[in-house]
Order: structure tokens, then C-alpha cells, then sequence
């Protein structure tokens, strides 16, 4: 059997990131681009491509669909980051997981996209507005 570093970035979804054409910006006029974590936009390309995450190519081409036209919304996290919630393709296998989430920084006027991964529920154990 084969041992698989989870740690390391897969090769086809930076590709796939790097196709991307940034900054996207949303028909309602928002600036989102990647964040430049230790000074690098690739650090957070081989972040979001770390087969932890278990994002397929497909995922990463929903991202500017996801960003115009978001299934739910959570303006900010205990973090204080803004998540944008889209549905995925695909519902077999290790698919199940039929919502993508997309975490933002917001500074300014821009966003920095953070991480993206595949969940289960676009419930969010902690809000703001809860309190």
C-alpha cells in the first residue's frame, strides 16, 4: 500500500489555481484575491492545493461562480473572516461533501481568499450575530 503525505500540495489543483484569472471581481464590484501569507501568493496556492483538504480541480474551477453568486453567506467568523458557502459538483465517493467553503479576510476594501475546503452543513458553530 501506498503512503500518502496529506501535508503536500497536490500539483494539479495549483495548476488549476494558477489558471485563474485574479483578482476576480464580482458582479457587485468586490476586489477578492489570494492572500500573500509570508509574503508569498504561492504559500497560500500550495495551502489551499494540500490534499488535506481533499479539494478536487472541479472545486477550484467553481470558485469565481461561488464568489458571484454565493449559496449562503456568513459576514464574519469567531476570526473575523467572511465565508462564502457554494454547492459542489459531484456527490459519490469521498464527494459527499456537497458544500465548498470559501474563507475570506476582508481588509478594506478587498478580500483575500484564505482556505478552501469541502464541508458537510454551511452551519457555523460560532456567529457574531448569535450574541
Amino acid at each position: 500500500m501506498q503512503n500518502i503525505n496529506f501535508n503536500e500540495p497536490d500539483l494539479h489543483l495549483v495548476k488549476a489555481l494558477k489558471e485563474i484569472k485574479w483578482p476576480i471581481i464580482t458582479k457587485d464590484g468586490r476586489i477578492i484575491s489570494l492572500h500573500k501569507k509570508r509574503q508569498s501568493v504561492e504559500y497560500t496556492m500550495e495551502h489551499i492545493s494540500k490534499k488535506r483538504h481533499f479539494n478536487k480541480v472541479r472545486d477550484i474551477k467553481l470558485i469565481p461562480a461561488i464568489l458571484n453568486n454565493p449559496f449562503k453567506v456568513i459576514p464574519l467568523d469567531k476570526r473575523k473572516r467572511k465565508i462564502y458557502y457554494g454547492k459542489r459538483k459531484g456527490n459519490e465517493g469521498n464527494d459527499n461533501k456537497p458544500f465548498l467553503k470559501i474563507v475570506v479576510a476582508v481588509q478594506e476594501n478587498r478580500e483575500y481568499i484564505v482556505t478552501i475546503y469541502p464541508v458537510y452543513s454551511t452551519k457555523e458553530n460560532y456567529s457574531p450575530q448569535d450574541k
